[in-house]
């Protein structure tokens, strides 16, 4: 049954009265950051979850940034089902709005399979969901905070409504969530001119128009015996540099405590509308610690946020217009670092800052775009994963369409390998991040250069239409289960699940935590799970790992998955490794009476009369070793496990069987 849940609340409708000036402002229609007592079935309010099938944790319920340390709106794989889950906002009013934003925190982890995603909109208060606004299409997605432009179908809408959708098997899903959800809506008004004052991402240092402060000690912004200044592996922004407040080297120095350490933006003037964009990466390690941003509004500094968090790889945007900077001469950003007692903290760091809003001198008549930046490729991408190339446009018009080219060179062979070309992209007034190029997958350990072109007759200056960047990509992570030990299919007396587990990626070394789990055949019941944490593999390096033993089966037939997974839970098996069989209870086994090998298909059987030593191999036609299947001592009896061939290629390949008594070789096929 399906069953729908509306918060205590449900009658409120978000209304907000845009009354048409000169000069528009923007509104917040909606700000939820799923904090306070909530439940599937009693969801924040004005919200409605709506799910399928038994209520669990695979459902929209309250959940927990690690990352961040704030409860969120969360789906989880288990209890595993097929269903829908909707979490769906209020209903918004956008009817006097000329421009609508939806901002959220999010991250989403796919595990492998099928499973839909999606941020949905909607304009007749939530009977139809006709609009995509994100769709993670069975990518993994980190913790990342995204601002997407919804004007195309939101602005001038009275019943707009906002859908986080999942549809699916869950299993096939790690996690998904999702906190900090916003709708910021732009009034109705005549054009207006946006000018950007500031666009910094630090790549040569921090600039002698940013100053530095401090209250008292030694100032950790700027690049004292290579402490701060600018740190050029900054993981938020992707690679490259960033400004960094580094105390962990200067508490082993014997620093004194740091006090009102601060780092300001250069001065602006805007008309109104005034945002504030940057990365963001901050580690305290003491409550003694202040890691604050703050804005001068003319007369007095005034306090944005104090990130008491550990939070890295974030992006923030903040309206600086709503802490009254509109018009006001030499306003000024500043990022600040304070000890309140001596110890040791790691960094406070920014990145890729962005200050922007309207101009006072009215709208402009001639057109100018400008490539502000290349936000996909990263400087550095995983090797074998597809990426959607993606950058950000500025258009300081009301609105155009112009023509967008992505060109991605091999810096070794220095030939193209990846082109795409959009002829007709939509351009807001302002920013619009562009990200319908088609996906593009890079090999791994490979130096690569990106190239983004922004083209339109009209353009008046076409001297920043174009960004370029250089890139690299490095092995990523895949350690993959290959062949079961043990159970047999017709397994009899308790046993120890076993499996080999293989390196594919290449990496130099893996960390990976390694998992088995058995589910009843019937209800799909978890009947045992247990796992083995940080075990290091190098590159191509094969292992046969033993989890302990199972206990207290029912005869009965079920279901075991071996995977494995990264430091954070992200599956890193491509595939999985599933296998069913029949456990029948304790029963005497017979001792095989001499040595034999069989070959069915992907299943291999042999039998040992004596405990001995056991080299099981394949090889391909060539006589190049694919895998090993065992390799060590082996009790008297019968042996089965299944070769998971979806790693290799179709064609003929030899499975080779060694003892010190007995040597087979049987020929098996492999079809795709």
């Amino acid at each position: 049954m399906t069953k729908k849940v509306i918060g205590i609340a449900a009658a409120l409708v978000l209304f907000a009265a845009l009354v048409p000036t000169l000069n528009a402002q923007w509104n917040q229609l909606l700000d939820e950051d799923f904090e306070g007592a909530w439940s599937t079935t009693s969801p924040p309010a004005g919200w409605t979850i709506n799910y399928d099938g038994s209520l669990g944790n695979s459902d929209w319920h309250p959940g927990y940034n690690y990352t961040g340390g704030s409860q969120t709106a969360n789906i989880t794989y288990y209890p595993s089902e097929t269903g829908t889950d909707e979490l769906i906002s209020p209903v918004l009013d956008c009817s006097g709005a000329s421009e609508v934003w939806v901002v959220a925190n999010h991250e989403y982890s796919h595990f492998s399979g099928a499973y839909t995603s999606q941020w949905l909109g909607s304009t007749d208060g939530g009977s139809t969901f006709p609009n995509v606004i994100y769709d993670y299409n069975g990518s993994t997605v980190n913790w990342t905070r995204d601002s997407i432009n919804i004007s195309s179908w939101a602005a001038g809408e009275s019943e707009v409504v906002i859908n986080f959708y999942g549809d699916g098997y869950t299993w096939n899903m790690n996690w998904w969530d999702v906190d900090d959800v916003a709708v910021w809506a732009l009034g109705g008004g005549g054009p207006s001119e946006i000018d950007t004052v500031v666009n910094e991402d630090f790549s040569s240092g921090i600039p002698p128009d940013w100053p530095t402060t401090i209250g008292s000690g030694n100032d950790q912004w700027s690049d004292l015996n290579g402490l701060g200044g600018f740190w050029a592996n900054y993981a938020a922004s992707g690679g490259g540099n960033c400004a960094e407040n580094d105390d962990y080297q200067a508490w082993f120095l014997g620093w004194p405590m740091c006090v009102e350490n601060a780092l300001l933006s250069p001065t602006f003037t805007l008309g109104g509308n005034i945002w504030l964009e940057f990365d963001r990466g901050t580690y305290l390690m003491a409550p003694t610690r202040e890691m604050r941003l703050e804005v001068w509004d003319g007369s007095t500094w005034q306090l944005i946020t104090n990130y008491t968090l550990n939070q890295l790889w974030m992006h923030d945007v903040w309206s600086l217009s709503a802490f009254g900077v509109d018009g006001v001469a030499d306003a000024q950003v500043r990022w600040v670092y304070n000890e309140t007692s001596n110890g040791q903290s790691y960094f406070y760091q920014i990145d890729n800052v962005l200050i922007y809003g309207e101009t006072s001198g009215g709208p402009t008549e001639e057109l100018d775009l400008e490539m502000v930046q290349i936000i996909r490729p990263r400087d550095e991408e995983e090797g074998g994963v597809s990426f959607t190339p993606t950058c950000r446009i500025l258009n300081n018009l009301d609105s155009a369409t112009a023509k967008m080219v992505c060109r991605f060179k091999d810096l070794q062979t220095m030939e193209t390998v990846y082109e795409d070309v959009l002829n007709h992209v939509p351009l807001e007034l302002g920013y619009t991040v562009v990200d319908g190029f088609r996906d593009f997958t890079p090999e791994a350990n490979k130096e690569y250069t990106a190239l983004f072109v922004v083209e339109h007759s009209d353009d008046i200056n076409q001297t920043n239409n174009a960004k370029d960047k250089h890139w690299t990509t490095f092995a990523g992570m895949d350690v993959t289960p290959t062949v079961m030990l043990s159970p047999v299919p017709q397994q009899y007396n308790e046993f120890d699940p076993e499996a080999t587990f293989e390196e594919h990626a290449g990496a130099e070394l893996t960390a990976a935590t390694l998992h088995c789990k058995i589910e009843d055949g019937e209800y799909r019941a978890v009947i045992y799970e247990d796992s083995v944490t940080g075990e290091p593999f190098a590159a191509e390096e094969s292992k046969n790992i033993k989890f302990p033993t199972v206990e207290g089966l029912e005869n009965g037939a079920y279901t075991i998955t071996f995977w494995a997974t990264e430091e954070h839970g992200g599956n890193i098996s491509n595939p999985p490794l599933v296998v069913t069989f029949e456990y029948g209870g304790i029963a005497e086994e017979p001792v095989a009476e001499r040595f034999s090998l069989d070959v069915a298909g992907s299943r291999i059987s042999f039998t040992l009369p004596t405990a001995t030593n056991v080299n099981l191999r394949v090889y391909d036609a060539a006589g190049k070793a694919v895998t090993t299947l065992v390799d060590g001592s082996r009790e008297p009896g019968s042996y089965t496990m299944d070769w998971n061939t979806s790693g290799v290629a179709a064609g003929v390949y030899f499975v080779r069987m060694i003892t010190p008594e007995f040597n087979a070789t049987c020929k098996v096929m492999v079809l795709h």
